[in-house]
């Protein structure tokens, strides 16, 4: 299985990034979202394309 690096986003910019489409929510609530995010993001490649996401901060 290939391994492929990706930087993540940092919650802060997620919060940005929502309130751009006029969603308000909170640090933990940014938080909660990445992570989830993330683990959907890892089982779908390794599934469906054979790599694995690592990440690094």
């Amino acid at each position: 299985m290939e391994r492929l690096q990706i930087s993540t986003m940092t919650t802060e910019e997620t919060i940005e990034l929502l309130k751009t489409d006029g969603v308000d929510i909170t640090l933990e609530e940014a938080k909660m979202i990445l992570v989830f995010l993330y683990l959907i993001g890892g089982l779908v490649t390794s599934e469906k394309f054979n790599f694995e996401i690592i990440l690094v901060d």
